[in-house]
Parts: C-alpha cells; structure tokens; sequence
C-alpha cells in the first residue's frame, strides 16, 4: 500500500505541474491578446464601449478557459489514480 500512496503522489505532482504549465501558457496568451487591445485603444486616443467590451470579452474567455483546464485536471488526476489502485490490488491479490 505504500508504493499506491507514493505512486499516487508522483501523479498527482505530475498532473499538478501540467495543469499550472497549461494555464500559465493561457494566461500568457490572453495577456498577449488584452494588452494589444489595450495599445489600440489607447494609440488611437479613444475607449469605445466595443473596446471595452472586447477586453472584457477576452478576459472572461481567459477566466473560463482556466476552470476548464483545472476541472479537466481534476477528472484526470481520479481516473489516473484509480487505475493505479486497481492495479496494485490485482498485484497484491495474485501474491
């Protein structure tokens, strides 16, 4: 049982530096996105309410996206873990 908890640690570990890989590369990209959304606004003097609306529009596709990596994650991690549990029983029950 012990190998099951240290294997369940590595997963988790493991799926918990890919999850925060994937959002940082997100969250580098949404800023990309809003700050040359900002540039423009700001170049050309005026802050329409279409602008605004766009940066919001980003924003919360930014916010959404990152729930939807993390539930991901979350559903991924349990699979992976059960699994692995699964086996270890199969493993431990043929000794």
């Amino acid at each position: 049982m012990q190998a099951v908890k240290a294997t369940r640690g590595f997963v988790s570990r493991h799926l918990k530096a890919e999850n925060h890989h994937k959002i940082k590369l997100l969250a580098n990209k949404k800023l990309n996105v809003i700050s040359d959304l900002v540039s423009k606004a700001l170049d050309d003097e005026t802050n329409s309410d279409e602008e605004f609306s766009l940066v919001l529009s980003k924003l919360n596709k930014f916010f959404d996206k990152k729930e939807k990596i993390r539930l991901a994650a979350k559903s991924s991690e349990g699979s992976l873990i059960n699994r692995i549990k699964t086996r270890a029983i199969e493993l431990v029950q043929k000794r």
